[in-house]
């Protein structure tokens, strides 16, 4: 049991020392491949101990600094991304570098209708009609303007024409001349979740 204790304080003090920039798994993750290994190798006979290690270590990630950037994980907006000057141009906490999504974006103007989409089932037809709406960045990232889609889909029987099924799916009487002929698209691609 104690050989276990052992194992994992070594694994703390061994990543501590590694140079910045070494490239290694996270805190978190060495901290659950130690406490994997320690069960294994005391046989269930120490998972309380065991345990305690791993809660041990994972207190002490905090005192990490996984990517070698100079920023302690408990403080790095990007703990698995070098980026000591933590810049953060939207505000959300996640650094420029690790953000997916650099900017705080807002719609413009209206929703545009875009395509239209008809899919043939057993019990009757969907008409899918797909609107586009621009968003735009409000924040100091100056990122571009993205888009994103909506989709409006319209249940219809074989008994109802297929322009009027369409015309149900659609936000506005005038949006209704993307249904006519069946099967329009000018999207421009969806560049926001």
């Amino acid at each position: 049991m104690r050989g276990c204790s052992i194992l994992l304080t070594s694994l703390i003090i061994l990543c501590s020392l590694l140079s910045p920039g070494v490239a290694r798994a996270t805190c978190q993750d060495d901290c659950g491949a130690s406490y994997h290994e320690c069960s294994i190798s005391c046989g269930g006979n120490c998972d309380q101990l065991c345990l305690d290690d791993y809660n041990y270590c994972m207190n002490n990630c905090q005192y990490w600094d996984t990517d070698g950037d100079g920023v302690l994980d408990g403080s790095d907006n990007c703990p698995s991304t070098a980026n000591s000057n933590q810049a953060d141009c939207d505000g959300d906490g996640s650094g420029n570098v690790c953000d997916s999504l650099n900017g705080n974006f807002v719609p413009s103007g209206s929703q545009s209708v875009c395509a239209s989409d008809r899919d043939d089932h057993v019990w009757g037809y969907t008409i899918e009609v797909t609107y586009q709406q621009t968003y735009v960045d409000t924040s100091s990232c100056f990122s571009p303007p993205r888009n994103k889609h909506f989709v409006y889909t319209s249940y219809c029987t074989f008994t109802l024409n297929e322009y009027s099924c369409c015309q149900g799916a659609t936000l506005e009487n005038s949006d209704d001349h993307i249904c006519s002929p069946m099967g329009q698209y000018t999207c421009d691609p969806e560049t926001m979740p």
